[in-house]
């Protein structure tokens, strides 16, 4: 099973919440426009950081994209 940093921070928080929400599933999960640009956002910057795959259609990402690429040493993508 993968834990995102959110899922353990939700854990850290109230482990009773993050057994309801995670583990029984209480409560169906609503996507947010936040949380799908922070999905597209993550998408984008995986495929273009982690494997060299043109942004195509998440061409407005392309300085943040850029200015990740610049920093030195070695990038983990979804390690």
């Amino acid at each position: 099973m993968a834990y995102s940093y959110s899922a353990l921070k939700e854990y850290q928080q109230c482990p009773r919440k993050y057994y309801e929400n995670k583990i029984l599933k209480k409560w169906p999960f609503l996507k947010t426009d936040a949380i799908m640009y922070g999905e597209e956002v993550h998408k984008a910057l995986e495929e273009y950081v982690g494997k060299g795959v043109d942004l195509g259609k998440h061409s407005r990402f392309k300085g943040l994209a850029d200015s990740i690429t610049r920093i030195k040493g070695e990038k983990l993508v979804e390690f």
